[in-house]
């Protein structure tokens, strides 16, 4: 690495070429690539993930402090202890991708001729952050003798990117080069899976973790279970709670979520407050991704009143709604035909200083198609689940809209809506 002279002089290049930059605000991030429907699959977690972090008391769920309880071992065992002016320039460029700004890491990180392993290790980090995924293979790919911990920023980058084949060949290649998976090789690879909807997958690599011997942890039943949940899988799902209360792991509130959320797709809200009913007897307080959680599980004329209920409950405990909250009061108005609460929601919104999301404008032009079909007397047939005859009602957690320039119906998956858009009607 660079003498202090020489890292002194980089310094002075890479602020003066900083200072050329736009600088991007803490936490936000450049909008990827959007389709018809809303944002791309790695543009739609990064909003996520910033309202994630954003909010108070979430901070056990950050990735920093999951992996922390995590029994792996650390970035220094497999880099060793850099030298100062290492660690200071990693530092900074590991300070800046974390908060999201890979533009401004980049500048020093090309300052540097010969960057040593913890620089590669910090500028790879700032660009998964980001999901610049060119940008984070350009990196791995010219690292040559790239360890574990890269895999596993690579593999939780494009987990979350529904890439799961590219996952499955990283974790392929790392055990082909004589490394061993970690707790968060397979954590990550769950996520993959969960995004796919393959919980079978989710429980092999499971139980391989059990067979090698690794420590299970809360984070790794809590990867395990939201992997199930993504994928409505809630009998695997409740098998993992089990399995934690026979192993004397404590529960915490975020599994409980998962359970939750794998009722979602079904609109199962009689399961989804039966677990809600255990969470609250074994004294968890539910936050606002919990309640934001089960209020997705209603549907129908009834949601509307259900969510409400929620509502008052959840301010009762001094939690107030965020926007994922208000997305699904305002899909719950939608399904109700209530276009008065639909408009007093905003209101609310924009009264309350709360931001719209992808999601929010999504609700918003869906509803603006119920009101054009309403007004062309089509209501029924395009936002009603038939009632007898003619058309079978649509599979669990699929919706119909028409599109008003051709007349005709487009179907779309509530956990998807951006990838499973499609002109065909899908069976059961």
């Amino acid at each position: 690495m660079a003498t202090a002279a020489v890292t002194q002089s980089i310094w002075q290049r890479a602020s003066a070429k900083a200072c050329r930059l736009p600088v991007l605000a803490t936490g936000c991030f450049k909008p990827l690539r959007c389709t018809a429907v809303g944002f791309s699959t790695e543009a739609r977690w990064l909003e996520k993930r910033q309202s994630f972090d954003e909010m108070s008391g979430r901070e056990r769920f950050s990735m920093a402090a999951m992996r922390e309880r995590q029994a792996v071992p650390s970035v220094l065992d497999y880099l060793g202890r850099p030298d100062k002016a290492e660690s200071d320039l990693s530092f900074e460029i590991r300070s800046l991708g974390t908060s999201r700004q890979w533009e401004q890491a980049l500048v020093l990180f090309s300052a540097v001729q010969e960057p040593g392993p913890h620089v590669l290790y910090a500028m790879l980090q700032a660009y998964a952050k980001s999901f610049q995924i060119e940008r984070a293979w350009q990196v791995f790919n010219s690292w040559n003798s790239r360890p574990v911990p890269a895999y596993n920023l690579m593999i939780a980058m494009l987990s979350r990117s529904k890439r799961v084949t590219d996952c499955e060949n990283l974790l392929q290649e790392l055990k082909a080069r004589g490394m061993e998976p970690t707790a968060v090789t397979y954590t990550s690879m769950m996520t993959a899976y969960g995004t796919a909807g393959n919980s079978e997958a989710v429980l092999r690599l499971f139980s391989e973790m059990e067979a090698k011997g690794l420590a299970i942890t809360e984070v790794e039943y809590g990867s395990a279970m939201a992997a199930c949940g993504r994928s409505a899988d809630y009998a695997n799902a409740s098998e993992l709670l089990a399995k934690m209360d026979a192993n004397r792991v404590e529960p915490h509130i975020g599994h409980f979520t998962s359970l939750i959320m794998a009722c979602v797709q079904k609109r199962d809200g009689s399961t989804a407050r039966s677990v809600w009913n255990d969470m609250k007897q074994r004294g968890l307080k539910p936050d606002v991704v919990a309640y934001t959680c089960l209020a997705s599980c209603f549907e129908g004329s009834e949601a509307w009143q259900n969510v409400q209920e929620l509502r008052v409950e959840m301010e009762a405990a001094g939690i107030k709604p965020h926007v994922f909250f208000y997305n699904e009061m305002l899909r719950a108005a939608t399904e109700g035909a209530d276009e008065e609460a639909f408009q007093r929601v905003l209101r609310e919104m924009d009264e309350r200083s709360v931001a719209r999301n992808s999601r929010t404008e999504i609700r918003i032009t869906r509803q603006q198609r119920q009101q054009e079909a309403a007004r062309r007397g089509e209501f029924g047939a395009a936002h009603r689940r038939p009632s007898s005859g003619f058309e079978a009602p649509l599979p669990p957690g699929w919706q119909q809209t028409m599109d008003p320039s051709s007349g005709r119906f487009y179907y779309w998956r509530e956990a998807d809506p951006s990838g499973s858009v499609t002109w065909e009607r899908p069976s059961n």
